[in-house]
């Protein structure tokens, strides 16, 4: 059954997550904007014999190979987001990922691959598979990003950030002292402030 909203936020979690797990994080949003649809997919490959989900797989991953890993996973995450704005009745502008680490990779990966999907990106804690060479100007992309974050260091989303200026862009990066790998409650702060409208 179809049901019409106005926006659609999409959450996409990090690696060895899973819908379950971004749930939570996704209510915090929902309690902030009440009329939005939410969909919280689980990741399209399974982690492991422990559980969890994952958008492509990070067993030996590398720089050479991501890029690659991540375009075979990218078919299956825009099918979701097609299906999920079929759903909904939201255009493509008014369609939001909202990803975590792995799924703010996958998220960025949509909008350089295919910039008519969706209007913007808050890309929490990821970076690019690899930098882009080309990006729709009308897509906004927001990146937050822990100072401190070990995984994911801060430095790849400042080289994002400069890469996607230089190629005109709407491009906004936050950044959060004392931050780890995980969501500051100023960076939430921040991505409800962009999202407001």
């Amino acid at each position: 059954m179809m049901m019409a909203a106005n926006r659609l936020f999409i959450f996409l979690h990090g690696v060895g997550d899973s819908a379950a797990g971004m749930r939570g994080f996704a209510n915090h949003f929902a309690a902030q904007f009440p009329d939005v649809a939410i969909e919280v997919p689980d990741g399209t490959l399974p982690m492991g014999p422990h559980g969890g989900r994952q958008w492509f797989p990070i067993q030996g991953v590398t720089e050479e190979n991501r890029p690659s890993r991540v375009a075979e996973g990218l078919p299956a995450v825009v099918s979701l987001i097609k299906a999920a704005q079929a759903k909904y009745q939201v255009a493509a502008k008014d369609t939001v990922l909202i990803g975590f680490s792995q799924g703010t990779i996958m998220s960025l990966a949509t909008v350089v691959a295919h910039p008519e999907l969706v209007g913007a990106v808050i890309g929490f804690s990821g970076r690019f598979a690899e930098l882009p060479s080309s990006i729709s100007t009308e897509t906004k992309i927001h990146l937050l990003h822990g100072e401190a974050d070990p995984v994911m260091p801060v430095m790849l989303a400042k080289q994002a950030y400069a890469q996607l200026q230089s190629l005109g862009a709407s491009v906004t990066l936050d950044t959060e002292p004392g931050v780890a790998h995980h969501i500051g409650a100023g960076l939430f702060q921040k991505a409800i402030g962009y999202l407001t409208v």
